[in-house]
Order: C-alpha cells, then sequence, then structure tokens
C-alpha cells in the first residue's frame, strides 16, 4: 500500500484497476468500526466495484455500502 494513501485511525479497503494507474475504487472506515469487505459472485470486470457491510453495535441490523467506478465511454450496457 502506499504510505501517501493511509490515513491515521482508518482502515483503507481498495481495488486497484489491473495493469493500470487510477481507475479503482477505494473506501476509508474507521479502525473501531466493525465491518467486512464483501465479494459479489456476478461482478462484471468492465465495472470496479466494492462493498462493505459495516456491524451495527446494538445488533439492529447491518449496513452495506459500495462504491463503483466505469470508464466513461462504456456504454449503457454496462450500466
Amino acid at each position: 500500500m502506499n504510505p501517501m494513501a493511509a490515513i491515521a485511525g482508518y482502515r483503507l479497503f481498495r481495488r486497484d484497476g489491473r495493469g493500470k494507474r487510477g481507475r479503482g475504487v477505494a473506501h476509508y472506515i474507521k479502525k473501531w468500526i466493525d465491518c467486512e469487505e464483501l465479494y459479489l459472485k456476478n461482478s462484471h470486470e468492465p465495472v470496479k466495484s466494492l462493498w462493505l457491510r459495516i456491524r451495527d453495535q446494538r445488533n439492529k441490523g447491518n449496513l452495506v455500502v459500495g462504491v463503483y467506478y466505469r470508464l466513461p465511454d462504456q456504454g449503457e450496457p454496462t450500466d
């Protein structure tokens, strides 16, 4: 991991573009938050995505958050 990407008190989850500079996605989550990375079975290669499940400390439920990136020149079928 690039030391420039580190932020004190946070965990970094990231998915980089293969063999390319940029074109990746990332989440910064405070270290005290209980969370795990989710892996999608039907993930489409043209779209980079990263999903996390954040657990509620009071066991009332979970929150799933995600971020994705697709190239601007990709058409509607990718959406």
